[in-house]
């Protein structure tokens, strides 16, 4: 007998496949590019400029956030929802970028204010304003609107044409210690650049060129509202993943924030593969929970993520066996250093995918506001064992830090779905409202 879920279902697992293809290309470009760059820059500008170069990156990484304000999240769903009414998807897309523009603006007094107090001696109005094109590059970089309307090829293009652009123009010009001002600024153009270029030749290719962009305050007024639990989970999940950096810079010598950066870059290498995996499932998800069957969307939910697990524990393995020898092809300098550091954090990205499921489940049946405690009582945490610890320890304990924050978090995001689920919560209506 025909059934038509399951006809769907298997269109839905095919769309999957290829959003994961298209996306781990994308990923790919970013894993390629460190291994180029990394060792580049420390032969170049030295160990303590490549430090400075991560601090400003870190601190950049919380008005990613802020600017973001959860249209990975929100702006994904409406798009997903509405893809075939373009009046809808054009007024989406002229929220969000009217938004991301408010936000980027009140962004950059603050931006200036943080990196004064961080950089200290490389502190520079010209400099730090040089460093605030991280922030736009990012703000304007579309990946939530090809990542709505399932159009990931567009991601691995623009992703390809940024990476290509911002290798050439490292290259050439950045070549000796004082030029290290150049590498961040170069980053945030060619993003902003082809983000721009790439929205504007998309819309105008999907005959979508009705967009004209206009600020409407309750608009904004509007997104902010909806992107609000959103946006509290992703930037309560920056302080514990980014701020290790920040309080090590502050009882660390630059040597050793350096040395951190080395280690954090590579593992974040492994950890970003997670990411893949969220933006793959989660339209696919957000459709399947839409139907209202809880068991279709479990077997979904675990068929790809033993595939993430399967991954994830090789590519982790591989580390451990031959850290040396990577940590050597990044820099030549403190290899035992970071080949032991290494080691110590490769357990994360493990502890941080068992944790992916119960948090994708949590927002695709929209009990965002779960993720949003966990994830903020998890930044207190962070924090805490971080001026703790770090004080003491340096690198070993941002390292213990890290690893009791995210295991902290995979327990208590499996116990909030399996207190959902003997209350009958998933077989409610799709999206409470």
């Amino acid at each position: 007998m025909f059934d038509p879920r399951k006809l769907l279902s298997k269109i839905k697992n095919i769309k999957t496949v290829q959003n994961f293809f298209y996306l781990g290309l994308s990923q790919g470009i970013n894993l390629l590019v460190p291994v180029v760059i990394v060792p580049y820059l420390i032969k170049n500008v030295g160990i303590e400029k490549f430090g400075v170069i991560a601090l400003v990156q870190t601190i950049s990484s919380f008005f990613y956030i802020f600017t973001d304000y959860g249209f990975n999240i929100t702006a994904v769903r409406s798009l997903s929802i509405n893809r075939y009414n373009d009046l809808k998807v054009i007024e989406i897309v002229n929220q969000v970028l009217s938004t991301k523009l408010f936000l980027t603006v009140i962004s950059l007094p603050i931006f200036i204010g943080v990196s004064w107090y961080f950089l200290r001696e490389n502190a520079s109005l010209s400099f730090i304003l040089m460093n605030f094109m991280l922030v736009l590059g990012q703000a304007f970089f579309p990946i939530w609107l090809f990542q709505g309307l399932e159009r990931n090829q567009y991601i691995a293009s623009i992703n390809l044409i940024s990476k290509l652009s911002f290798l050439f123009f490292l290259l050439l010009f950045v070549q000796k210690e004082q030029d290290f001002i150049w590498c961040n600024f170069i980053l945030g153009l060619t993003n902003f650049i082809s983000g721009i270029a790439m929205t504007v030749y998309f819309m105008n290719k999907h005959n979508r060129q009705d967009l004209k962009f206009f600020i409407s305050f309750s608009s904004i007024k509007h997104q902010l509202r909806e992107g609000k639990e959103i946006f509290i989970s992703n930037f309560s999940v920056n302080i514990y993943i980014n701020s290790n950096i920040l309080i090590l810079a502050l009882f660390a010598s630059p040597r050793l924030v350096g040395v951190y950066s080395i280690v954090e870059k590579l593992i974040f290498l492994i950890r970003s593969l997670l990411s893949v995996y969220i933006q793959a499932i989660y339209s696919s998800a957000c459709q399947i929970a839409e139907e209202n069957n809880y068991q279709i969307f479990t077997e979904f939910i675990k068929r790809y993520t033993f595939v993430l697990l399967m991954t994830i524990g090789g590519a982790l393995l591989l580390l451990n066996f031959y850290s040396l020898e990577i940590v050597s092809l990044l820099s030549k300098q403190n290899t035992n250093e970071l080949s032991h550091y290494v080691k110590i954090l490769s357990v994360v990205p493990f502890i941080v995918a068992l944790n992916i499921p119960s948090y994708v489940t949590l927002l695709a049946y929209n009990y965002k506001i779960y993720n949003a405690r966990i994830l903020i009582v998890g930044a207190i945490l962070s924090l805490i064992l971080n001026f703790a610890l770090v004080p003491l320890l340096l690198i070993d304990g941002t390292a213990i830090s890290i690893i009791i924050t995210e295991l902290f978090i995979t327990i208590s995001l499996k116990m909030a779905v399996m207190h959902l689920t003997k209350k009958g919560k998933f077989d409610e209506a799709y999206i409470r409202k």
